[in-house]
C-alpha cells in the first residue's frame, strides 16, 4: 500500500508541476504545440482535463486500497497517452523529443500497474445473505 501511496502522489506532483505550468506558458512557441492558435479550446481543455486527472491520482494515493478500481481508468489514461505518442512519432508527425513525454508516461503506467496488483485483495469474505 505505501508503493502506491508513493506512486500515485509522485504522479499527481509531477503531473500538477507541468501541467501547471503550461497554462503560463502559452506564448511560448517551443513549448507550445503549432495549433494552440487556432484551437486554444484544445490547449486549455487539454490541460483542464489533464489536471483533473492528478487531482483523481491525489485521491488515489490517500487510500490505494479504497481506490484500487479507480487505478484502472488511471491505467488506461497514461497507455493511451503512450500508444498515442507512440504512433505519431512512428508516422512521423511527432519528434523524438516529445516522444520522452510518452516514456515518463508509460514509466507511470508501469508503476500504476504494480500498484494495481500489489493492493489485491489477499483474500475475499463470505458474503452473508
Amino acid at each position: 500500500m505505501k508503493f502506491a501511496r508513493w506512486t500515485f502522489g509522485l504522479a499527481a506532483a509531477w503531473g500538477f508541476l507541468i501541467l501547471g505550468a503550461f497554462y503560463f506558458n502559452e506564448a511560448n512557441p517551443a513549448l507550445v504545440p503549432a495549433p494552440f492558435p487556432n484551437h486554444p479550446d484544445y490547449y486549455f481543455g487539454f490541460l483542464g482535463v489533464g489536471l483533473a486527472w492528478q487531482a483523481a491520482f491525489v485521491i488515489v494515493a490517500l487510500d490505494p486500497v479504497k481506490y484500487r478500481l479507480f487505478m484502472l481508468p488511471a491505467l488506461f489514461e497514461k497507455f493511451s497517452y503512450v500508444l498515442t505518442l507512440s504512433v505519431l512519432f512512428l508516422v512521423h508527425q511527432l519528434s523524438g523529443q516529445m516522444l520522452g513525454a510518452a516514456v515518463l508516461d508509460g514509466t507511470f503506467g508501469l508503476l500504476f500497474l504494480v500498484s494495481f496488483l500489489k493492493t489485491r485483495p489477499v483474500g475475499k469474505k463470505a458474503k452473508k445473505k
